[in-house]
């Protein structure tokens, strides 16, 4: 279910408590500072504060950063850059499938910039 963190003038927060109860995996888009208050509001609800999470920054850019967590650990995060989302279910707890698929990505990019750099020097000459 994707939500947003922040509320109009005038109404407010959302509530993810329904969301949590009916167990749907919460993307919760731009929680900026609101970790404890999401955290409270989802053991509230009924998820085990065990539950696993996932703070994406600067998604896709070269600055992206993620952070696993737990909901019970939401409240200690160091505030991330934003933009940010904050997911949270089951699909957030399994980072040892994620970080080969960014060293892999980390590897390709320091062979191409070495490629680029060996032909820079060969092109010297």
């Amino acid at each position: 279910m994707f939500l947003t963190a922040q509320q109009a003038m005038g109404k407010g927060a959302t509530d993810i408590a329904w969301f949590a109860a009916v167990g749907a995996t919460l993307l919760i888009y731009m929680p900026n500072g609101r970790y404890r208050e999401i955290a409270e509001q989802a053991m509230a609800a009924g998820l085990s504060p065990r539950t696993p999470c996932l703070i994406v920054s600067n998604a896709s850019c070269r600055q992206q950063q993620m952070q696993w967590t737990d909901i019970a650990g939401l409240a200690l995060l160091s505030q991330p850059e934003a933009p940010a989302i904050l997911i949270v279910g089951e699909v957030a707890s399994c980072p040892e499938e994620v970080i080969p698929a960014i060293a892999l990505h980390a590897l390709q990019e320091v062979r191409s910039e070495i490629q680029t750099q060996n032909t820079n020097i060969g092109g010297e000459h």
